[in-house]
């Protein structure tokens, strides 16, 4: 045992072993979450929520994203430390390479320790359609998916004569970036006041300087978990990246899973005031039905795509015409890949979770469809 303390004092600091130990603590958490899907909603919604909302505010005071200026001095933080790493062992310094390791890792640890203590939950939590009190189907049918899609036709052409839509960029947003955030914000709010599985904190939803970079890996934004910060591209369509914004801001409030964050990006969209953000809610939502039909039934997916207003087809043709360039290259494939591995590991069907809103969506609209067809 003395050995073993000798060893520590010389070769681990005090501030890294307190790291290490909470690194431990992390490990049991997840093994926690895996194993109990009520501790995982306790988590979830006391310590993950006050961790997630503090991280929030506190880079919101930043107007650009910290995660990517992480991110860009990367490399430059790995050339000062294989030069520091060279020079010691030119020195002969091998204690003193040894603790800063120690460090080092305990610094990487970190990583994880603040994944779980923000999105890891989120991901065996009480799904978002047992909380609704929503009935589970075996399998869902044709009709509903038809019905569901038509309901949601109805919806965005009521907004569409609204838009400003032009090819080949499609609508404009009729605000700025800033006016965007605090609009979501407003939204986030009102729909936290109905679901409580939506936390209605505010926070700032930050534009990616490296937009082209994401948009070669297919990627419309980030939830940076370790700095709490909602990303998203600013290249794409503006219909579009609205709806990737209240998908983020989901993250953000500990929805993790894919296709519920996607529904409760919807659910967000459409709590707000703002004619563009609630058409960006229910387009955003009809393009997951659009992809379902393209995929069950052809010959219904050009109905419903003929019958919609031409400001909605000129705002859908701009959003595949504004990824065609990179779909097939090997940032994107690799992109792609890394992140169905990931949503994998988390028990997910990997990208195809995104679409599995569509399920959802339509139980959760059952009760208007019927209406409407009524």
């Amino acid at each position: 045992m003395k050995k073993l303390a000798s060893f520590r004092k010389k070769y681990i600091p005090t501030p890294a072993l307190v790291l290490y130990a909470v690194l431990l603590l992390s490990v049991v958490l997840y093994v926690l979450f895996e194993l109990s899907t009520p501790f995982a909603d306790f988590f979830n919604r006391t310590i993950g929520a006050g961790v997630r909302m503090f991280l929030a505010f506190l880079t919101s005071l930043l107007p650009f994203s910290l995660a990517e200026m992480l991110i860009f001095f990367l490399p430059l933080v790995i050339v000062l430390i294989s030069v520091f790493v060279f020079r010691c062992a030119r020195r002969d310094q091998h204690v003193k390479v040894m603790r800063f390791f120690a460090c080092a890792f305990a610094i990487l640890g970190l990583f994880f320790t603040s994944f779980v203590f923000t999105i890891a939950p989120g991901y065996r939590t009480t799904p978002i359609a047992e909380q609704l009190g929503l009935v589970p189907q075996e399998e869902l049918t044709a009709a509903q998916l038809r019905d569901t899609a038509a309901f949601l036709v109805e919806q965005v052409n009521n907004l569409a004569p609204l838009m400003t839509a032009t090819a080949p960029n499609g609508s404009t947003m009729p605000y700025t970036f800033a006016q965007m955030n605090r609009h979501l914000n407003s939204a986030v709010v009102a729909a936290g006041q109905e679901y409580a599985f939506i936390h209605g904190f505010p926070s700032r939803v930050k534009p990616i300087m490296a937009s082209g970079a994401l948009s070669r890996m297919l990627v419309l934004g980030m939830y940076s978990y370790f700095t709490g910060e909602a990303n998203v591209n600013t290249q794409v369509p503006d219909h579009s990246m609205v709806f990737t914004a209240a998908h983020e801001m989901a993250h953000q409030r500990g929805i993790s899973r894919e296709d519920e964050a996607n529904f409760v990006a919807f659910l967000i969209c459409i709590h707000s005031d703002s004619d563009f953000i609630r058409y960006s809610g229910y387009l955003g939502l009809l393009d997951y039905f659009l992809v379902a039909l393209w995929r069950t039934n052809t010959e219904y997916f050009h109905q419903v795509r003929d019958s919609l207003h031409t400001n909605a087809r000129t705002d859908i043709s701009a959003v595949n015409a504004f990824f065609a360039p990179f779909r097939d290259g090997t940032i994107a494939n690799v992109s792609r890949d890394v992140n169905n591995a990931f949503l994998n590991s988390q028990g997910q069907d990997g990208n195809n979770s995104y679409g599995m809103v569509v399920d959802i969506a339509i139980l959760y609209l059952a009760e208007r469809v019927r209406a409407g067809v009524e």
